[in-house]
């Protein structure tokens, strides 16, 4: 309501008309006493037209300014200048009282400091069971072009959904969008919607959409990420997982996703721990397959008569071929789809005398085991697939050009037959194949590289198995070739005496090598694998690795030996564990996982632990952080191991070293081969002396380094971690021979941060105000306004200067802090005795802080 604060303009008119004319003095008279009564601020009609300003703070006279002082601000100090903003604003700092806005609010009104700051200690108190987690949601959508339209035909893009209120159409979940990404996943660009307070769950198929100025826009349909691993019990399941371990889920599409293990089976479950005893040779990466018995029969078997790749079948057709035998079981690898059963006749196929008589032996196994073959799972070369088991590595390699077709199919073919094709096709681009026919053009000749095998990778080691099982080797292109080891016949038969299994010899000018097998000591010869397909012409003399050179009478066939592409060694044992994965969680989503599809999960060594399922039915989730860590101790964490992790000799490694030393053979010969070749510095690996020769000090030293003894040489640890090692880790070996190396732990230390509980400081009820102001200025005055009963108050000194230009992370330099490290010098901090500096990316401040006075 408006008062009108001048009514004196309006007498005359409350006169009649004959006052005008005949008593102009007294009309005049009444306006001029109004015209006082309304002019002078002492008058109570001046006053009392005034009284709705007076009450307001705003429009009030200076002299009341001090009652409305003592009505709402009886207990702060007078500042007449700012008087009328806290009167206004008192009730904000009034409703704040024990929050760090109302501290805030009372230091920026009466102190005019804007950058107080106020720390709750017990933030930084150790609390059991208190830390946070969080995970981050997304909503992985099916690739679309970014165009949407709404039923006005108005168009939006994703940049219109950032900080929008979404809601799935068949879920009915509902979130807020924090910002799109878009990725490239599986050879498409992917919308990725991460979104927070959430609210139920997203599904597969979803329309998601929001409102916009009034109208309903969609923005995609969710595609789902991967939300659940099933299990497959029938497939790769190894034992010794644990509950908590965390492992990556592989698929034929998608990356990132990870898996929790949340139960695991107590019963014991046998897997195949599979050994490359000896490399053989003769093999390629292309044809060489693992074979490992998925059969086992019980039976008598003393004379272990049984020939590996012999053909068995029962009285039902079902096939399998020997793979190793023991004197109370018989390992078989059966056919595809086939299996023995108990009860039923077995008979052996390949068994002939010497004029072709069926010498084939019938028999019952005492017992058979059910058929696994879980292990070692799909095979390279008849799948084509670099993840499935392959030759990881060959060693001692060689390139034989070879005609690969077998003689057997066309030993029924007349010479002069109008085409040989009609019994087998043949290699060769010519057709049909004649007497007249070119070789050339009859065959295909391949370049084919063989070499030792290093190590076979991506086996899985299988699950459930009860008994002893056997394992073999075959590169089925080399095998039928029949190339075998040598027997080399020397000059001087006594010579051979000199002679150790396991050395590796060369043959003068054609350098082809070999490493012996058996030594011949009365007959003067020595048996030997080369590393050639070839093998020693026998036209020149062999040298040893020490330089020693010995005449050679002939080379002959080792037919004793087994061929090459057959003649590696493995062994195959039977281990026994509890901790097959049962069920899983998801840890974290990945990107691109497609819904139905086969998937393994494997470890940090990319070795399998169980196979199973992918479902990709809702949102993904991350793996997430910790959003607080006030249940976090310091400490120290092992770092994982890697190529950078470094590595030391074992007692294993010594023994070896020890035995090369007093002139006997390493073992494995690949060990052996390498410890006495010559490195980079013009010493063998073995000599870390570097005395010329391999010698026992030599053993001392490693044997020193592998105890981490305090009195080993410097230059013994130089040459180790400088040539040797390094040269260790590249091995195709390395990580085959295990036992002769390991792992120097590494470690991070983490500090929390984290205080115990004192009562005081570290309490649930203490707060720090840090300012520039003493302590002494405002506590009075803030205890009796702002401080909450019942709590601790303790001041600091903070020192902030606002840098006058633009900070850019271009250098380093050092004040103040003895040397440790602060990001800037810019500030004048000549007079800052403080000790500790901070800075932060985000602001403009130097500050400095010291112990909390209380």
């Amino acid at each position: 309501m408006e008062i009108e604060k001048n009514i004196s303009i309006f007498i005359e008119q409350q006169f009649p008309g004959i006052y005008k004319e005949e008593g102009a003095e007294l009309v005049q008279l009444v306006k001029d006493y109004y015209t006082f009564l309304e002019t002078q601020s002492n008058q109570s009609t001046y006053v009392s037209r005034r009284m709705f300003e007076y009450r307001d703070i705003d429009t009030t006279l200076s002299r009341m300014v001090i009652f409305f002082k003592k009505k709402f601000l009886a207990d702060l100090p007078l500042k007449e200048n700012i008087v009328t903003f806290i009167v206004k604003n008192i009730l904000d700092l009034y409703r704040r009282k024990g929050t760090p806005a109302g501290i805030e609010l009372f230091f920026a009104i009466f102190y005019q400091e804007f950058d107080v700051e106020i720390v709750y200690p017990a933030e930084k108190m150790l609390k059991i069971s208190n830390s946070i987690w969080r995970q981050g949601t997304y909503l992985q959508l099916f690739p679309n072009t970014n165009v949407f339209l709404s039923k006005t035909e108005k168009q939006y893009s994703y940049k219109d959904l950032i900080s929008k209120n979404i809601t799935g159409s068949a879920s009915g979940a509902k979130a807020a969008v924090s910002r799109v990404n878009w990725m490239l996943l599986n050879g498409t660009k992917t919308p990725i919607v991460y979104i927070d307070s959430v609210q139920g769950n997203f599904e597969r198929y979803d329309n998601i959409f929001t409102n916009i100025n009034g109208e309903v826009v969609e923005f995609g349909v969710v595609n789902g990420s991967l939300s659940e691993f099933l299990v497959d019990d029938d497939g790769t399941v190894t034992a010794g997982n644990r509950v908590g371990d965390v492992l990556d889920v592989v698929s034929e599409y998608g990356e990132g996703g990870k898996a929790i293990v949340t139960s695991i089976s107590n019963q014991l479950s046998g897997q195949i721990n599979y050994t490359l005893v000896n490399g053989g040779y003769g093999y390629s990466v292309e044809n060489t397959r693992l074979l490992v018995s998925n059969q086992t029969l019980i039976l008598e078997n003393p004379s272990q008569d049984f020939v590996v790749y012999e053909r068995l079948e029962d009285g039902l057709g079902n096939q399998g071929i020997v793979i190793g035998q023991s004197v109370t079981s018989l390992g078989v690898r059966m056919n595809s789809g086939q299996a023995f059963s108990f009860g039923t006749p077995i008979s052996t196929l390949d068994r002939f005398d010497e004029d072709g008589n069926d010498i084939n032996i019938t028999f019952f196994p005492v017992g058979v085991v059910p058929k696994n073959e879980s292990s070692p799972g799909l095979l390279y070369p008849d799948t084509g697939s670099t993840t499935d088991v392959i030759v990881g590595s060959l060693t001692n390699t060689s390139t034989a050009s070879l005609i690969t077709d077998l003689v057997a199919p066309f030993l029924g073919v007349s010479i002069n037959a109008a085409d040989y094709e009609t019994a087998a096709p043949m290699s060769g681009p010519a057709s049909p194949v004649n007497l007249l026919t070119p070789l050339n053009q009859a065959f295909d000749i391949q370049d084919i590289t063989i070499g030792r095998i290093g190590r076979f990778d991506n086996v899985s080691p299988g699950s459930l198995y009860q008994n002893q099982v056997w394992a073999v080797a075959e590169d089925d292109v080399i095998k039928p070739l029949d190339r075998r080891n040598q027997l080399i016949r020397l000059t001087d038969p006594g010579a051979a005496g000199v002679f150790s299994v396991g050395e590796t010899i060369v043959e003068v000018t054609s350098n082809i090598e070999g490493i012996i097998t058996e030594v011949n000591t009365e007959f003067g010869f020595l048996s030997v694998t080369p590393f050639d397909y070839y093998g020693f012409s026998g036209d020149y003399d062999i040298r040893r690795s020490n330089g020693d050179e010995f005449g050679v009478i002939g080379v002959d066939v080792d037919y004793n030996s087994r061929p090459f592409g057959d003649n590696a060694t493995i062994d195959s044992d039977t281990e026994f564990a509890i901790g097959r994965i049962q069920t899983v969680a998801i840890y974290n989503s990945g990107f691109g996982y497609v819904d139905g599809l086969e998937a393994t999960l494997v470890n940090s060594s990319s070795d399998p632990r169980a196979s199973g399922t992918i479902r990709s039915l809702t949102q993904g989730r991350t793996s997430g952080y910790w959003a607080s860590y006030s249940s976090h101790l310091n400490g120290f964490e092992l770092d994982p191991y890697d190529d950078e992790t470094p590595i030391l000799p074992t007692q294993e490694f010594v023994t070896q070293v020890s035995r090369v030393a007093v002139g006997l053979t390493a073992s494995p010969l690949e060990l052996d081969a390498w410890l006495t070749t010559t490195a980079s510095d013009g010493f063998a690996y073995g000599d870390i002396n570097m005395n010329g020769s391999i010698q026992s000090s030599d053993s001392l030293q490693f044997l020193k380094l592998a105890v981490g003894a305090s009195d080993v040489l410097e230059a013994s640890v130089t040459r180790w971690n400088t040539i040797i090692a390094p040269s260790l880790r590249t091995q195709p070996w390395f990580e085959t021979y295990s036992s002769i190396w390991r792992y120097v732990n590494q470690y991070t230390y983490y500090a929390s941060g984290q205080k115990i509980q004192d009562s005081d400081f570290y309490q649930e009820y203490s707060y720090q105000i840090r300012s520039t102001l003493s302590k002494g200025e405002y506590e009075k005055l803030l205890k009796q306004n702002v401080h909450l009963a019942g709590t601790k108050m303790f001041g600091d000194f903070i020192y902030k200067v606002e840098i006058p230009q633009e900070t850019k992370a271009r250098f380093v330099r050092f004040f103040n802090d003895d040397g440790r490290g602060s990001p800037l010098d810019l500030a004048d901090v000549n007079l800052l005795e403080a000790s500790v500096t901070n800075f932060t990316a985000d602001s403009t401040f130097v500050t400095a802080d010291h112990e909390p006075t209380p």
